[in-house]
């Protein structure tokens, strides 16, 4: 599943490009998960290796046109090597290896072929292993002559500060609300009233709106919705058997943004990512107290660095709901 970069996406690359001086040998492009900021790194790397950039503008877009922007779009230019996570037996790897890495070490060393910039992208970036992350850093040492390193992540903070600070870090703009109702409501052929409650229930993730639009995603997923909704009603190993059965990663960010939701009501405002669940709320906020939930979204926060590898699924889950409820151990304690 892709998505072209929304306007302000596509105005954030056109600066990057016209402005020499931005650009570094190698930018962080860092965002909330799902904004489509592999696309801003495309578009980027294909402004990057255009050979004719023709933006009415003078921004320095690719052309779209000549030879260096038919073989991106192919996927096959030479000059490109992107690192993702690999897939074998149907199953993706949890890490990007040191071996992918090093893959990287003779195209480094090469000529570019078009003698123009040469593009190595990192996609997610957190998702290196510790030795790939190192292997890494040596290259951002030492780089090549017009060679640009772009890595993206939703979790800056999860790589090693030696590569962040080798790197410029670069905010990707979040698409307009109302140009990504838009794009999901064509893309997934669903009415822009539901499309809105799609991106509401997702945070504003047009991408990962876009994959609950199907309709046994989504059951899946209000089902964990309505499990972490009914702590502390429901006993929390029962909420576990349920959330276990899901991925880690999405699990886990509902359990933080409900958490966030949960303080905002508590806080006397509205709830941002779950309007629909704001009587919920109201009841808990009863039960709960504003400066737990605080204590509790800022626990998750630090321990998200564990998602990729919890060394114990099922404590994980556990460990993760206790943080949640202590908001209201503590309630009850004052």
């Amino acid at each position: 599943m892709s998505m072209p970069p929304f306007s302000a996406q596509t105005e954030a690359v056109g600066c990057l490009l016209a402005s020499p001086e931005r650009l570094a040998h190698a930018l962080l492009l860092r965002g909330s998960r799902g904004i489509g900021k592999a696309a801003v790194a495309a578009a980027l790397a294909k402004g990057l290796l255009c050979e004719n950039p023709a933006d009415p503008r003078g921004r320095g877009l690719a052309c779209g046109h000549c030879a260096s922007c038919r073989w991106f779009d192919a996927g096959n230019h030479p000059d490109v090597r992107t690192i993702g996570l690999l897939v074998k037996d149907g199953k993706v790897a949890s890490e990007i290896s040191i071996n992918q890495i090093r893959e990287l070490e003779d195209f480094i060393g090469m000529t570019a072929f078009r003698d123009g910039a040469r593009i190595v992208l990192v996609d997610p970036a957190e998702s290196m292993s510790v030795p790939a992350a190192n292997a890494l850093l040596k290259m951002l040492e030492e780089p090549g002559r017009r060679t640009y390193f772009l890595l993206v992540t939703h979790r800056a903070d999860s790589l090693p500060a030696t590569v962040r600070s080798r790197c410029r870090s670069v905010a990707v703009p979040a698409p307009d609300s109302a140009e990504q109702q838009a794009w999901l409501a064509a893309e997934a052929g669903i009415p822009p009233a539901e499309a809105a409650r799609l991106l509401a229930l997702t945070g504003g993730s047009p991408l990962h709106a876009r994959h609950l639009a199907d309709p046994a995603r989504l059951t899946a997923y209000r089902s964990l919705l309505e499990a972490i909704g009914s702590l502390p009603d429901t006993p929390s190993v029962a909420v576990a058997d349920v959330v276990a059965g899901a991925e880690t990663a999405q699990w886990y960010s509902l359990l933080q943004r409900w958490t966030s939701d949960l303080a905002r009501v508590c806080a006397g405002a509205a709830p941002s990512f779950f309007p629909e669940s704001a009587p919920r709320m109201q009841q808990l906020c009863r039960r709960c107290s504003l400066a737990g939930l605080t204590r509790a979204a800022a626990r998750l926060q630090r321990q998200a660095v564990l998602i990729r590898h919890p060394l114990n699924p099922r404590l994980f889950v556990e460990e993760s709901l206790a943080l949640y409820l202590e908001a209201f151990e503590s309630s009850r304690q004052g």
